[in-house]
């Protein structure tokens, strides 16, 4: 995962050099993320994970100035696609647009894969 050793002491890790630590530090970070700043019942709960997700990538700051810009454009500051995806294309490029789409993108892949195995087994 993409965190940074001071990030990581934040969750309680304080050596990152090993795989499953790191990941560990990354998915507790993901979801401190998550309770911290995105626990508004208004967010949908799909929205709340590619806002965090966002967050990782840019830092929860910069997706709260996102949101406040996606209202001032108009935009519902409370998704993310088609919404406060713009203000961020506007405000800090494409990274953390593409990095959210990507993530996702790779999910429904990788759901998909995982469905057809198990029908494929199904029918042997």
């Amino acid at each position: 995962m993409q965190i940074t050793p001071s990030t990581a002491k934040q969750v309680g890790f304080s050596d990152i050099s090993d795989v499953r630590d790191n990941i560990h530090a990354g998915t507790k970070y993901l979801d401190w993320i998550r309770t911290t700043y995105f626990q508004d019942p208004e967010i949908p709960t799909q929205d709340r994970l590619n806002f965090t997700l966002a967050a990782y990538n840019a830092g929860p700051r910069r997706v709260a100035q996102m949101r406040t810009k996606a209202k001032e454009m108009g935009f519902d500051p409370n998704r993310w696609f088609y919404n406060v995806e713009r203000a961020a294309l506007r405000d800090v490029g494409q990274e953390t647009v593409r990095y959210v789409a990507n993530i996702n993108k790779y999910y429904i892949v990788f759901k998909l894969s995982v469905t057809m195995l198990e029908k494929e087994k199904r029918l042997r």
